[in-house]
């Protein structure tokens, strides 16, 4: 069983409805999976998941309070637990639980709370034992495949069991502001070294920049904007600056981006359970991604396989756009596009350069749009730019002339001929020494007299002139003094 905390410093950051979207999409592709609302003080993972909130379910609080006042678990967890429904899974056998923070909004919720004394218990000791009951339970009496849970804001005791003592991964939200990214830095330093105190097991760091603004129609979901390449290594930076002390230094390796949807004003709804995904938004293509970083490769594999398995070319297409597959939407909408029967002449569709113009501009940044603009340019009598079965190929003479010309325009620095061998460069006169042992053998000589008579010679005695043994400077002194009253010397 894997176990991953979502947790941010503050609310506002998406962090319930990104544990409910993983949450849905790991039960559509056949795994199970429980959701465990920690929030106690502000509960609302049922309001994601439920249509209407719990009422005859006591949930955590109840089993905490069952636990704490026998000292032993219950013994069963199925009271404290809701069937969630999973709509059109794409791969049968998964099943999502929730077990919500208990029977909220109510007097005897909050009452049972306050009775709890949670912080003091975990301080003291069997409040951690009580949690590592409550995973070992739902472990042995579930075998879930994943149990997720949605951890409290801001700094708290039980906060350091949700991440450091239950978790394997930790997904920490943030916003683009001081405030936010600060705490975070704090708390996310706290847990420094990221290993589980239970098991000693490294913890996965998943690192999530939420509320980020939409994208317009002609920038597309599936490719990041140069501004958000920018932001997220601001962020990177930010949070990876050297602590004190320096073993508290985060190693973050890639931050994730969660966009804003409009149409989440209105309300809160789950991208990841729509069956029928026709252009993935900004948001749902961040949930997948997001979900394939927790998950890992084994999402990825359901998912070709979950495509793979599907014989009509349209609801490949729609699982491939759901799951962020752009290769296969390609191919499937290539194919799609090529089964219908277009019994209308070439040329015949109104306003059709116009429609070639957009999709043209369109397929730049989502190479989805490219079997729609090779079928528009095929009607208009124009060479299809990419083609319609295979990988996007823009190359029709247009862009290509386009390219070259762009290409010309750009600036050049001197280059030598390919012919030129490129030798680093050397001193001066190692360089000339070089020069003079890549020469014939005769020239080399003569070279090498030339440099010897130019070369600059200190004055020399005659050699019949003997050298005499240099003498102590006293001595010389009183030899000449000798010298001069007439003494014989010796």
């Amino acid at each position: 069983m894997r176990t991953a905390t979502f947790y941010s410093y503050k609310g506002g950051t998406g962090r319930t409805l990104l544990l409910a979207n993983v949450a849905m999409l790991a039960a559509r592709m056949g795994k199970k999976v429980v959701a465990v609302d920690v929030d106690l003080e502000a509960p609302g993972l049922a309001y994601k998941l439920l249509d209407e909130p719990p009422t005859r379910c006591d949930g955590l609080v109840g089993w905490l309070r069952d636990r704490l006042a026998n000292g032993e678990p219950p013994v069963s967890i199925g009271d404290s637990l809701i069937d969630v429904p999973v709509e059109e899974p794409f791969i049968d056998g998964g099943w999502l639980r929730l077990m919500p923070a208990g029977r909220n909004p109510s007097l005897n919720y909050f009452q049972d709370l306050a009775g709890l004394q949670l912080e003091q218990r975990i301080n003291a000791g069997d409040g951690v034992d009580a949690f590592v009951d409550l995973k070992q339970q739902i472990e042995a009496d579930l075998a879930p495949d994943l149990l997720l849970l949605d951890a409290r804001t801001g700094i708290s005791s039980t906060n350091l069991v949700t991440t450091r003592v239950l978790a394997d991964d930790v997904v920490a939200l943030s916003l683009d502001s001081p405030e936010q990214l600060e705490g975070t830095r704090s708390v996310l330093r706290s847990l420094t070294p990221l290993s589980s105190l239970q098991t000693g097991e490294p913890l996965r760091l998943h690192v999530v920049l939420a509320r980020i603004a939409g994208r317009s129609d002609d920038i597309g979901s599936y490719e990041a904007t140069e501004e958000e390449r920018a932001k997220t290594e601001r962020v990177r930076t930010f949070l990876r600056e050297p602590a004190d002390p320096l073993r508290a230094t985060l190693t973050i390796d890639a931050i994730h981006l969660l966009h804003g949807e409009p149409s989440l004003v209105g309300g809160d709804f789950l991208v990841l359970a729509r069956t029928r995904v026709l252009d993935a938004t900004a948001l749902h293509v961040d949930c997948i991604r997001i979900a394939e970083a927790v998950l890992g490769d084994e999402i990825r594999e359901l998912a070709a396989r979950a495509i793979s398995d599907t014989p009509e070319a349209e609801r490949r297409e729609e699982l491939a756009r759901f799951f962020v597959r752009l290769d296969d939407v390609v191919a499937a909408r290539g194919a799609a596009l090529a089964s219908k029967d277009d019994t209308r002449p070439a040329g015949d569709e109104p306003n059709l350069a116009e429609r070639i113009e957009r999709l043209d501009q369109l397929a730049v940044r989502d190479r989805t749009r490219c079997p729609d603009l090779a079928r528009a340019a095929g009607a208009g009598g124009r060479r299809s730019p990419c083609r319609a079965q295979g990988r996007c190929r823009r190359t029709n003479r247009a862009r290509r002339r386009d390219l070259r010309g762009a290409r010309s325009r750009e600036p050049r620095l001197p280059q030598r001929p390919r012919h030129v061998t490129e030798q680093p460069r050397q001193p001066l006169q190692r360089d000339r020494t070089a020069r003079r042992l890549r020469r014939p053998h005769p020239a080399r000589r003569r070279d090498l007299r030339t440099a010897r008579r130019r070369e600059p010679r200190l004055p020399q005695r005659p050699r019949h002139v003997t050298e005499q043994p240099r003498q102590p400077l006293q001595q010389r002194g009183a030899i000449n003094r000798g010298a001069r009253r007439g003494a014989p010397v010796g």
